[in-house]
């Protein structure tokens, strides 16, 4: 007799089982309207997806048909504008759908006298549908992180559930900042990481991912500058071509493992400890904009190709993020530094560099490429990081004016389709952190970190702003504890619900890491729907409220329901700023 390995027998069986599952019908399928758009279509088959990986039975996608309604249970994802005219829907849920706000969605139950009961999933438009449905999925116990998904071991008895949901979000933004500069941070981002992340935000029902670039020779000490990064290409629009590639560039860089910057020294991954050296297949490890690059400051041909692959990645990315709801925003400190390689060839054509006319054009230059590439929502401009630790003049407030002046100047000639905004490390300089709402236009969104790397509150200046969109960044960690865990819900809800009282628009958080911040990165996306049901008493220290709720949840997904309470306990007494003080 011939043998099997047992291998191939233990994977006959899994294959035997799967199929098992796949072909077991359910009771109830799920349907779509006639021309379902994009995301209604995605939104069903995550369901699909989602119930399969808890019950093991994977249930059909088809087309609405009121025949069939009848005879079936059915999960219905549809939008507003696009419910099935036939929709067995109460006249006072029409009215309630029609007077649905921006971004709101309802999870109904509906049991209709004649026919079988119809889960209705529905929101204000395609995206807020597409919402509707990953917080449904979210009933059958998955959470959603920035990471991964938590799916839980113990498989799901389902059947259709009677449910009476609905949800608006607080802030009409709600996203991430991935900070540019350390290593433990997006500079590793390739663009499947990148995409990971604006799908798993939508998954979070967020719907905002912002980057700031710091410029070349960036004061970090004592005879110790950065060096220039390369989310946004500065320099003059005849260097841009029809495809948003640039025929001219500067040294650039994002971290490699034998670079050195932000005080890291480079290293071959060759000479790594404890065997991590095995980990890599070279000695230079990098996103594959920089892979194959000579040392810094690299060829002139490499610091081309670096701006150019890193485009294409960016316009991929972000056409898709667009098509999930995501706004996408790119930035550059103001008044701009012009790296000195562009600034040799502005005299060259008779321009100082410090001129009007100079940063006019090279802020053309900067917003031709991006409207080619793939146009950004916003494009911000950061006020030097110098002003919340040293304070300004009001000679650099003016230059800062004028330069903010120069961009708007800029963006009306080129004619971009995207918004200016303003952020930085302080909303305003420090005579009136309110000033800029009075000399720039209402149309600009203002926005800030909270100082002292999240120790400080949220800036109090913004509840005297007014007409204008105003968006709190919270930190979710802090740079000088990167290689430890933080643990920060609690400051996270504390700052949301101050950003609700001070009428902020826009609720986002700063970070580098993903999966070790994952409490509050998952905080802050719930913040964003929840703020005002917060119990608002701080904690002790008084940056923090109450998270034994968040992290009870957070225990159960991650650990199982019998640690649930126990864990969520211990993980509340740790989260917050006096243990990390």
């Amino acid at each position: 007799m011939k043998s099997f390995p047992l291998s191939l027998v233990i994977r006959l069986l899994i294959g035997i089982s799967c199929l098992a599952g796949c072909t077991r019908q359910p009771d109830y399928f799920i349907s779509l309207p006639d021309k379902a758009s994009s995301s209604e279509t995605l939104g069903a088959h995550e369901i699909r997806r989602y119930l399969y990986l808890r019950t093991g039975v994977l249930p059909s996608v088809r087309q609405f048909a009121p025949a069939e309604a009848k005879r079936t249970q059915v999960i219905l994802i549809a939008s507003a504008g696009n419910l099935p005219a036939s929709l067995p829907v109460p006249d006072s849920l029409h009215k309630a759908i029609a007077s649905m706000q921006e971004q709101e969605y309802k999870i109904i139950t509906l049991n209709p006298p004649s026919g079988k009961k119809i889960l209705l999933l529905c929101g204000r438009d395609s995206v807020a549908t597409l919402y509707a449905c990953y917080h449904f999925i979210e009933t059958l116990g998955v959470r959603f992180f920035l990471h991964a998904d938590v799916i839980p071991d113990k498989p799901l008895s389902f059947s259709l559930p009677d449910l009476n949901l609905s949800a608006r979000p607080l802030f009409a933004l709600r996203g991430i900042l991935p900070f540019h500069d350390f290593p433990e941070g997006p500079d590793w981002w390739d663009e499947d990481e990148y995409k990971t992340v604006v799908s798993q935000m939508a998954k979070m029902r967020m719907n905002f991912i912002g980057f700031h670039t710091y410029p070349e020779s960036y004061p970090l000490g004592p005879n110790f500058t950065s060096k220039a990064e390369p989310m946004v290409w500065i320099g003059l629009p005849e260097d841009v071509q029809e495809d948003g590639n640039v025929t001219s560039a500067y040294p650039a860089m994002h971290f490699t493992t034998v670079d050195s910057t932000w005080g890291y020294w480079g290293k071959p991954t060759s000479s790594f400890s404890f065997g991590t050296a095995n980990l890599f297949g070279t000695d230079v490890y990098s996103a594959s904009y920089m892979r194959d690059v000579s040392p810094w400051p690299h060829s002139d041909d490499e610091n081309i190709s670096i701006f150019n692959n890193l485009g294409a990645i960016q316009s991929r990315t972000f056409s898709f993020a667009r098509k999930l709801g995501i706004k996408v925003c790119f930035g550059t400190e103001t008044p701009l530094t012009i790296p000195r390689k562009v600034q040799e060839k502005l005299k060259n054509k008779g321009m100082h560099p410090d001129s009007p006319d100079a940063v006019l054009t090279i802020y053309k230059g900067i917003f031709t490429r991006l409207k080619i590439l793939s146009p950004p929502d916003y494009y911000w401009l950061w006020t030097p990081e110098g002003w919340t630790w040293e304070g300004e003049t009001r000679e650099q407030v003016k230059k800062t004016v004028q330069d903010i002046q120069l961009a708007l100047q800029a963006l009306k000639e080129t004619q971009s389709p995207f918004t200016l905004a303003t952020c930085g490390w302080v909303l305003g300089p420090s005579f009136d952190r309110t000033w800029f709402d009075k000399v720039l236009p209402k149309s600009m969104p203002f926005s800030c970190i909270n100082r002292d790397v999240g120790f400080s509150p949220v800036e109090p200046g913004f509840a005297g702003l007014s007409g204008r969109p105003k968006w709190q960044i919270s930190w979710l960690e802090d740079d000088p504890a990167l290689v430890s865990p933080q643990l920060w819900a609690g400051r996270v809800r504390k700052d949301a619900a101050d950003a609700l009282r001070y009428g902020c628009t826009g609720l986002m958080g700063i970070h580098w890491r993903t999966q070790s911040i994952a409490p509050a990165l998952g905080a802050l996306a719930k913040a964003g729907w929840e703020a005002a049901t917060y119990d608002t008493t701080p904690q002790p220290g008084g940056r923090d409220l109450n998270t034994e709720d968040f992290y009870t949840d957070w225990a159960q997904a991650m650990f199982g329901e019998p640690a649930a309470q126990p864990l969520g306990k211990f993980f509340a007494r740790l989260d917050g700023g006096p243990l990390h003080k």
